[in-house]
């Protein structure tokens, strides 16, 4: 017991010194292009000052805000823009940033949420040449960030090409096999919602192909719903529905695929089927062999349009089919089943989302 009270003494007093740097350091507010300079207090940490700071109105996507900061930054200078904007089909809490140092520069940032008087810690990525992004999903008024500091050269990773040789035999075109065979089966379970289809069914079924059971953590059942005359993302019967089922399935050499049940926690019916093909990861890190695998995304992405339309028709009145430079949405119906097959490449940033969602029209 002795010892818990200067314990507690310390912590009181740390976070009191915390608060005091804090307090001292500018404020940074909601839609803001700024330019910082770094300066040196020893050999590894910095302090640093506002060389510049501007309104910034483009407020539109993660995108945009990447290609308005600076390709020429000075070594010493890190940029930013703190905005709102779209990630997706969602308004979200953005800021861009980017550094022209050589080394990945590690930072301490606070936040405050709308509606709150205090400056909130929170994590960040370590800061390259490059611009990386944080997202927060709530309403963020302002932000102040303490000090900087220079990570080790050696913590770089080579860059990591694919390993073609992949471990599993399960390649590309036996996934395309197997999709064309799992389409009917899920088809069917989302088109009879008086239909009881017993979890347990669907455990049997992924384990025989072998798939993995996957965590359920960040599966949201995000659909593109219309609302007020505009489409936008939104959710089906979300109160209702249970955390999903995931099962993930290696397409070697370059892709995962996870498939997601959503079910209702009473009926345990399956209300939502989501299949999500990503970037194969390995040895923890992406490959960098980005224009092989754009092709692979394409190939895959052709091979959904012709699967579906074989056992749908395609969608053009109720739902918006978009094609643009970096993505591409068309919806199938089949009676009062619904699929919406989206794709999105951004080959200057190496972003590759492919996804397809299959439920029963409410």
């Amino acid at each position: 017991m002795k010892f818990i009270l200067p314990f507690l003494v310390f912590i009181f007093f740390a976070n009191c010194l915390n608060a005091q740097k804090i307090d001292k350091k500018p404020e940074i507010i909601i839609h803001t292009k700024f330019t910082l300079e770094l300066i040196p207090k020893d050999s590894t940490r910095y302090d640093y000052r506002i060389l510049k700071s501007e309104p910034y109105s483009n407020n539109k996507d993660s995108d945009s805000a990447r290609i308005t900061l600076n390709d020429s930054l000075e070594f010493n200078q890190v940029q930013g823009i703190f905005t709102t904007g779209y990630f997706g089909n969602k308004i979200v809490t953005l800021l861009t940033i980017k550094t022209g140092s050589d080394n990945l520069v590690d930072y301490n940032l606070y936040i405050k949420r709308s509606g709150k008087r205090n400056f909130k810690k929170t994590s960040t990525i370590n800061i390259s040449k490059l611009p990386n992004v944080e997202i927060w999903q709530e309403e963020l008024t302002s932000l102040k960030i303490l000090d900087f500091k220079k990570v080790p050269f050696e913590s770089f990773i080579p860059e990591i090409q694919i390993d073609t040789t992949c471990y599993s035999d399960f390649n590309i075109l036996k996934g395309n096999k197997l999709f064309k065979e799992q389409l009917p089966f899920v088809l069917d379970i989302v088109s009879n919602p008086k239909k009881k289809i017993e979890i347990n069914q669907i455990k049997n079924y992924e384990d025989s192909l072998n798939s993995l059971t996957k965590s359920n953590w960040g599966y949201l059942n995000n659909l593109l719903i219309k609302k007020d005359g505009r489409y936008m993302d939104g959710y089906i019967n979300s109160r209702k529905i249970a955390q999903p089922l995931v099962f993930e399935i290696t397409e070697c050499p370059f892709l995962k695929r996870n498939t997601a049940y959503y079910f209702t926690k009473r009926k345990k019916d399956i209300k939502l089927v989501m299949f999500e093909w990503k970037l194969r990861w390995v040895d923890g890190w992406q490959s960098k062999d980005y224009s092989s695998i754009s092709k692979n995304y394409t190939k895959k992405y052709e091979f959904l349009k012709n699967t579906l339309s074989e056992f749908m028709s395609v969608d053009k009145n109720e739902h918006p089919n978009h094609n643009s430079n970096l993505y591409e949405i068309i919806w199938f119906k089949k009676d009062d089943v619904l699929a919406k097959l989206s794709l999105y490449m951004n080959e200057k940033y190496n972003n590759y989302s492919l996804s397809l969602h299959l439920y029963k029209k409410e």
